[in-house]
């Protein structure tokens, strides 16, 4: 074992560790790292209605030029810390490559009237038909919220950055929450976003506090928070129009012993949206038993390396 080689390696990440940072750098913008932009999140009695959103997918079966794949999608609804309303949505859908006037990826549904295209490359690379998939379910997520308008808040899990694929799908979303004065929200659980020494923003902003909850406001929009005095962890929250109510009302669904400081709310959500290996090994299974010599050929352009992980 390189047991020395590895203790020189914690040495240089412990120096790495020690270099300040000054600001925050976000996709758009740098913002300077201030202590008075750190604010206590206070107790609230509110009555306000939150509607959260997660969803999750799995494939069943696959190959490089499709994919068949289990989606859910799961919303709830709270008010004043308890749940009153919620909802499971699943469905099947197959990506298929497509070759007519030009490459393209064909999305069908057997449980709904929805059908989608999408463009096969990306940089002059074929996208995975499991990319695609997941492009989907982010899709009906955004469709997700729209049932949730009649709520005060509406919080995602994730962040509120889109893309090509989803851009209109979340900017008529954007639109329709502004009009109905409904607060978009989305909380990461992981966030990607770093300071100018290289540093995790999440981790620096935690060094810096001295609030046992905290909030710190980059823009009307970005916000770090650490919900609970004994979270270990501290969130990027994106948020449509700033609303410290919200804020506030998070922190109160955040008191769950299993997690200090992440909302109840998102870890039912999660919990009910994923989706189980064991129900996908069973569904595999069926297509297997009955169609093996038709899909047989084609799954075995892509299973080579869980062939090669079995080898000891």
């Amino acid at each position: 074992m390189h047991f020395e080689k590895l203790d020189k390696v914690a040495e240089s990440l412990k120096k790495s560790f020690t270099v300040a940072a000054s600001e925050i750098i976000l996709p758009n913008k740098k913002v300077p790292i201030e202590k008075t932009s750190f604010f206590p999140i206070n107790e609230t009695v509110s009555t306000k209605k939150i509607g959260f959103v997660d969803g999750g997918n799995g494939e069943i079966i696959g190959g490089v030029n499709f994919s068949v794949q289990l989606i859910k999608i799961y919303w709830s609804v709270y008010q004043d810390n308890k749940r009153i309303k919620k909802n499971l949505d699943e469905f099947l859908i197959l990506v298929n490559l497509k070759n007519s006037e030009g490459i393209f990826y064909e999305v069908t549904f057997f449980d709904k009237k929805d059908a989608f295209v999408f463009e096969a490359f990306e940089n002059k690379h074929l996208i995975k038909p499991s990319v695609i998939a997941e492009k989907i379910r982010k899709i009906f997520e955004i469709k997700a919220c729209n049932k949730l308008l009649d709520c005060d808040f509406i919080v995602r899990d994730g962040d509120l950055e889109f893309d090509d694929f989803d851009k209109v799908h979340y900017e008529e979303l954007l639109e329709t929450c502004k009009e109905k004065k409904v607060v978009l929200a989305g909380l990461s659980k992981t966030s990607t976003i770093l300071c100018d020494n290289s540093q995790s923003a999440s981790v620096v902003l935690s060094k810096l506090a001295k609030l046992s909850k905290w909030y710190y406001k980059c823009d009307d929009n970005r916000f770090f928070v650490r919900m609970h005095k004994k979270s270990r962890y501290v969130f990027r929250l994106d948020i449509s129009e700033f609303s410290e109510e919200l804020i506030e009302l998070l922190a109160k669904n955040s008191v769950d012993l299993i997690f200090p400081g992440y909302p109840y709310a998102l870890i039912d959500v999660d919990k009910m949206a994923r989706v189980n290996k064991d129900e996908l090994e069973r569904m595999k299974l069926y297509l297997l038993t009955k169609y093996e010599k038709d899909f047989d050929q084609h799954m075995a352009s892509v299973d080579m390396h869980d062939k090669l992980n079995l080898v000891k």
